[in-house]
């Protein structure tokens, strides 16, 4: 399979309507060669902030530090997943969110 930024716009289009339309992450998969989980990442970004979400981005973001900070604080409270929090803090990958978290324990 191929990497995400490798996919064009329209096909990602492409596979989040389907799966907004009704069809199954995993039927999907099998039609278009996309890994499901990698879907699944497209369509919350896309429902959270619609076609620019499925743009790649020319380079990675850098955090600040206190939002970092916050984000840690935030998941140590034990109120909510690191999924949940990035959603909240428009952070791209809750893998880094862990790193994060793991940095500080």
């Amino acid at each position: 399979m191929r990497q995400w930024s490798h996919y064009t716009i329209e096909e990602k289009r492409s596979a989040v309507m389907a799966i907004i339309n009704g069809q199954t992450a995993r039927a999907v998969e099998k039609a278009t060669g996309i890994d499901h989980h990698l879907l699944a990442g497209w369509v919350r970004a896309f429902k959270q902030d619609g076609e620019q979400a499925l743009v790649p981005y020319r380079r990675n973001r850098r955090y600040p530090a206190e939002l970092k900070a916050q984000v840690v604080a935030e998941y140590q409270t034990g109120g909510t997943s690191l999924r949940k929090l990035c959603v909240k803090y428009n952070i791209s990958n809750p893998g880094l969110c862990a790193k994060w978290v793991k940095a500080v324990q």
